[in-house]
């Protein structure tokens, strides 16, 4: 069925960063007519969701692989999510919450990685940052003492801004405050697109049923932005390797998140400890790195991986990245974690004793249900990880393929995009408002 409506903007994917560009293009622009295509049936039900990520508001002040322009990019982003939350009279609503926040450091190794990177940028960058004596440790998080081995050295640093968010209720959040700006907002739940490409005033994109018209699209939609994008020829030289994180789960014993040191640039994040923003009751342990063959929580999909990255293709460029950095022995440690009895030992053993030594194998399970899928952006030409975000451009069309911590970017990411296509399509950004709701003095 053909749409003879023109939108000014179409966002497809209705994650959490689809949905935070809805709110910014309703709010503080005067487009009139934006549709958000998502094809499952209700908003973030897939990496967005609580279930699927450790809930965490990333400034870059515990991921010691950062960079410093990472960190500080990082970090003035991650400030608009308590912004919106203000201006948008939400506080106390339980979608974002403050919480204690740690970083552990355990044996010499790590211990004086960890000092170096403070001394490099990050006391300086995060002034709250502060390292903290065994007494305070004792008082605050007791756990990450009990049981432990006087003869183990570690290091606490302590961050004053600690958040978890349910992303979920966030991405919804946003789109209830579109609604209520009064502009021609379409929702288009349950619209799987099958093709995209340009035509007529700007692009088409087709699902089974319609085709939609629009001036310019943004694809929000993890690693199927990079199929998109490859469906008109571009990003050649990009590919992907999809990573699952999985967790295991106890009943309550830390206070609240607990990190730990990050080596080098290591893409993924080091298991840590998290409360559950929707149950109190429980401590969560993870991410498990595992290696699906498809990349979205809950589906199968090999040909779309396949397309995306290269065919066969994928095999050598893995192989070469992994080996370039050092990955190997990451990867199999975390796969053995699912082997039956047998990984929850060694789950225990090498992971989730180093944060609270006392725990036993009776206090720990899988969380069935738990994780979602990241895709990790591989530069095949020069065989790099990127281990943030990644944006491609053409015209007016943009790919945003967003891992961690892409939902704490969101709604950066939103601004960014906004700026482009204000440039682009000629419409009026107002920026100043933005900045005076969502960054307060």
């Amino acid at each position: 069925m053909g749409d003879k409506k023109l939108y000014d903007v179409v966002i497809v994917g209705g994650g959490v960063v689809g949905a935070a560009l809805l709110y910014t293009l309703s709010n503080y622009t005067d487009l009139k007519r934006i549709a958000l295509v998502e094809k499952q049936g209700s908003i973030a039900s897939l990496n967005s969701d609580w279930t699927s990520n450790s809930q965490t508001l990333h400034f870059g002040d515990v991921e010691t692989n950062y960079t410093e322009e990472k960190a500080l990019n990082t970090n003035e982003a991650a400030k608009l999510i308590p912004g919106y939350e203000k201006s948008a009279g939400l506080s106390g609503s339980g979608m974002i919450k403050r919480c204690q926040k740690l970083l552990l450091a355990v044996g010499d190794e790590e211990i004086e990685y960890a000092e170096r990177w403070y001394r490099s940028f990050a006391g300086r960058l995060y002034k709250g940052l502060k390292k903290i004596g065994i007494a305070e440790v004792k008082r605050i998080e007791p756990n990450l003492i009990k049981g432990r081995d006087s003869s183990e050295r570690i290091a606490v640093y302590k961050s004053e801004t600690g958040y978890m968010v349910d992303y979920g209720r966030l991405a919804k959040s946003f789109v209830k405050n579109s609604k209520s700006t009064g502009k021609e907002i379409d929702m288009l739940l349950n619209t799987k697109i099958c093709a995209f490409g340009e035509g007529g005033d700007g692009y088409v994109i087709k699902s089974a049923d319609r085709a939609i018209r629009c001036r310019s699209v943004v694809f929000a939609t993890g690693a199927y932005g990079l199929y998109f994008a490859k469906s008109i020829g571009i990003a050649g030289d990009l590919s992907i390797i999809a990573t699952g994180g999985g967790f295991f789960k106890s009943k309550k014993v830390l206070n609240g998140k607990v990190y730990r040191v990050q080596m080098g640039k290591m893409p993924f994040v080091a298991v840590h400890g998290d409360p559950d923003i929707n149950d109190p009751s429980v401590t969560r342990f993870g991410p498990i790195i595992y290696l699906p063959l498809g990349i979205e929580k809950g589906e199968f999909q090999p040909l779309d991986y396949a397309k995306i990255s290269g065919g066969i293709g994928l095999i050598p460029t893995s192989i070469k990245v992994l080996d370039k950095y050092n990955l190997y022995g990451i990867i199999s440690r975390h796969l053995s974690y699912s082997i039956p009895l047998l990984g929850k030992k060694l789950f225990l053993d090498n992971e989730a004793v180093k944060l609270v030594p006392s725990l036993k194998y009776s206090d720990i399970s899988h969380a069935e249900g738990y994780g979602g899928i990241s895709p990790r952006i591989v530069n095949r030409r020069s065989m790099t990880l990127n281990i943030g975000e990644e944006k491609i451009r053409k015209g007016n069309a943009i790919f945003n393929i967003s891992p961690s911590p892409g939902a704490s970017n969101s709604l950066a990411i939103a601004e960014s995009d906004a700026i482009y296509l204000s440039k682009r399509l000629g419409f009026k950004f107002n920026r100043d408002k933005f900045n005076r709701n969502l960054r307060p003095k």
